[in-house]
């Protein structure tokens, strides 16, 4: 029999089966996946605006880079007039009247850049109201941390989710510091004893931490004092700072394990209250939700 290739016998051949492929659960090295880790918010109340400042301010940034490249090729007035300010009062005047509407190319390229510099002063309304929420939360949640010198809000919060994703693993600063990436990895080498960067860790926590350093660095008295000190023993910079954020490590643990705690109690205070407003529950319900808030926190931060 001739098959619809033209192969004698192709009609009458049986493909060969595909093998059969194993459950998702059953292929990473036949055991079970492990399960999600615990979102930030769930250990401390800045988690819900633990955006990253970059990333909050891009589609702003973006926008403003979208009107600059268009001034390029506007019209020869319209560019003079516009090009040498600076982004916020270019956006100030092409928002304050609209263009209209028009076929001239001088009409169509106004009205394009009026709807920019409407979206730049939604975007920066957005943002606005973002750092301020994010403000309130991270003072209710860590006020040791922003008790200390050189540690602000965006710094704090960083810290505080990334403590939070990880509670139990802030076992010591040391352990702290190993994970936002500024535990010293050795690299000696023969005679040569020495330490490198860790380029491990959570790359925001280590940022903070760098931050903060650099803030200590520019008139801290005793920072002043630790960096001239290693300066005469021969570290280099990039050294100064590994050994700098490797002691704000130690210095502020014993405080973001407080105000982790404190969070934790706070939120697990308003979730009982939150049951306590309802009188149609039933009392064994309330005690089942209790049970569950009160096992859902980790046993380090309720102490």
């Amino acid at each position: 029999m001739i098959g619809p290739t033209g192969n004698v016998g192709a009609a009458a051949a049986s493909p060969t089966p595909p093998t059969p492929r194993p459950p998702p659960a059953q292929c990473w090295l036949g055991r079970p996946p492990p399960p999600p880790r615990p979102a930030a918010a769930s250990w401390s109340p800045s988690g819900c605006c633990g955006w990253p400042a970059p990333a909050r301010s891009r589609p702003r940034t973006q926008t403003a880079n979208q009107l600059r490249d268009l001034l390029v090729t506007a019209p020869d007035t319209l560019r003079a007039q516009l090009y040498p300010l600076p982004t916020a009062k270019r956006v100030a005047q092409l928002a304050a009247q609209h263009p209209g509407h028009g076929a001239d190319p001088a009409v169509a390229t106004r009205r394009a850049l009026w709807y920019l510099a409407r979206r730049y002063q939604t975007f920066t309304a957005e943002l606005d109201a973002l750092n301020a929420d994010l403000a309130a939360l991270t003072r209710r949640a860590a006020p040791r941390l922003l008790a200390r010198y050189g540690v602000g809000v965006e710094t704090a919060g960083s810290l505080l989710v990334t403590a939070g994703d990880n509670p139990d693993r802030l076992g010591s600063d040391a352990a702290l510091a190993a994970l936002c990436g500024a535990s010293p990895v050795e690299a000696s080498s023969g005679k040569t004893v020495r330490h490198r960067l860790n380029r491990g860790g959570d790359r925001q926590a280590n940022n903070a931490l760098w931050v903060i350093a650099l803030t200590r660095l520019r008139d801290d008295p005793r920072t002043l004092v630790y960096a001239e000190r290693r300066t005469k023993q021969g570290k280099t910079t990039k050294e100064i700072m590994r050994c700098l954020k490797r002691s704000i490590a130690r210095e502020l643990f014993p405080l973001l394990k407080a105000d982790l705690h404190d969070a934790c109690q706070l939120s697990l205070t308003q979730e009982l209250r939150s049951v306590a407003l309802v009188p149609a529950r039933p009392r064994d319900e309330a005690a089942v939700l209790s049970a569950r808030v009160i096992g859902s926190t980790p046993a380090k931060l309720r102490g």
